[in-house]
């Protein structure tokens, strides 16, 4: 379990530091946000919430009456509790995600998936919870840019 642990921790890194603003906001957030806009959806879920900050961003974008989170972060999930967003401690990669299934309208699970050693499971459980014909956005890092290169010869 000493993995889990390294985990969170370096989840926490991130606290405090995402876009709060849409004036903040990188081009691949933008862009996430662009595509809510287009939609209204009544049920909302961020898979990695962390402090709730881009939550809140894309649930106002397209007009969220209820937001909801997980993170594996319990730092991460008490920041976006205390925005209003309803969050939840998960750990996606060992445990399922903490709701009935057909709950969302739409999904994000934004820089996530390439943390996880079993992403299919994620990817089942958001499926699970989706509801049909609802939207389910996926972001990752692009590992050949040539600052990742870079980084992992570092």
């Amino acid at each position: 379990m000493g993995f889990w642990r390294v985990k969170k921790r370096y989840a926490n890194r991130f606290m405090g530091v995402t876009p709060s603003t849409s004036q903040e906001v990188s081009h691949r957030e933008r862009e996430v946000l662009r595509v809510f806009a287009q939609y209204t959806f009544r049920r909302v879920l961020d898979i990695g919430c962390g402090d709730g900050n881009f939550s809140l961003l894309f649930g106002k974008a397209s007009g969220s009456e209820e937001l909801f989170g997980v993170d594996i972060s319990e730092t991460a999930v008490k920041l976006a509790s205390s925005k209003g967003v309803r969050a939840f401690q998960v750990n996606v990669d060992l445990e399922d995600l903490p709701f009935e299934g057909d709950s969302f309208d739409a999904i994000f699970c934004g820089e996530t998936l390439e943390h996880l050693f079993d992403p299919d499971h994620l990817i089942e459980e958001a499926f699970r919870v989706l509801k049909p014909g609802g939207l389910f956005i996926v972001t990752t890092p692009n590992l050949a840019s040539l600052y990742n290169r870079v980084s992992l010869l570092l």
